[in-house]
């Protein structure tokens, strides 16, 4: 199977569905795609499914992740700490509010009540699979995603992984007890 996870396989929801469009197997319609959320769950409701659920499996890939310049942190370090502080506190809020979270991305992204319940089984998923509370860059996902990359550049061999990855400053404020702090309750 092609690598197509995240940084832990965690972050990473893609499925698999085909569907029967007749009882005739001359007249079966297979459709394979790989699907993220909300799409996957419109897709089971539909009939379609599940055959493969990627967060479930151990493929990791760098799907969600911040970056920037090593330059831009060395000028701007300061700035740089509270950009992922703020980040970290909208990731907490996320999941000790569910109602609350739920109204902001209902409001947001305009949900009507036909995709309310695709709301909520998205939100539980980001909150229980996608989103954790210190999210460490994952070299394992650099490591993946130079895989893929040296198949047209065999350059991407010889490349640290870990050249990609600078996890100061999130250690920085992991160390200062803030994370810690945002979850207890």
């Amino acid at each position: 199977m092609e690598p197509c996870g995240s940084p832990s396989k965690k972050d990473c929801f893609a499925s698999t569905a085909s569907k029967r469009k007749s009882s005739s197997p001359a007249k079966v319609l297979r459709l394979v795609a790989v699907m993220t959320i909300p799409f996957v769950f419109i897709a089971e409701d539909r009939g379609f499914r599940v055959l493969v659920d990627l967060a479930e499996t151990d493929i990791y890939y760098l799907h969600t992740m911040i970056a920037s310049t090593r330059s831009y942190i060395k000028a701007n370090r300061d700035n740089a700490l509270r950009f992922l502080k703020g980040f970290l506190e909208g990731i907490a809020y996320f999941k000790h509010n569910k109602k609350e979270s739920l109204e902001i991305v209902r409001k947001k992204l305009r949900v009507n009540a036909e995709q309310e319940r695709n709301l909520e089984r998205s939100y539980d998923l980001l909150a229980t699979k996608y989103y954790e509370g210190t999210p460490y860059p994952s070299l394992r996902g650099v490591e993946t995603l130079l895989g893929l990359v040296e198949k047209d550049n065999p350059k991407a061999k010889s490349v640290d992984p870990k050249s990609f990855i600078d996890d100061s400053l999130l250690r920085e404020i992991d160390e200062s007890g803030f994370i810690k702090k945002l979850y207890e309750r």
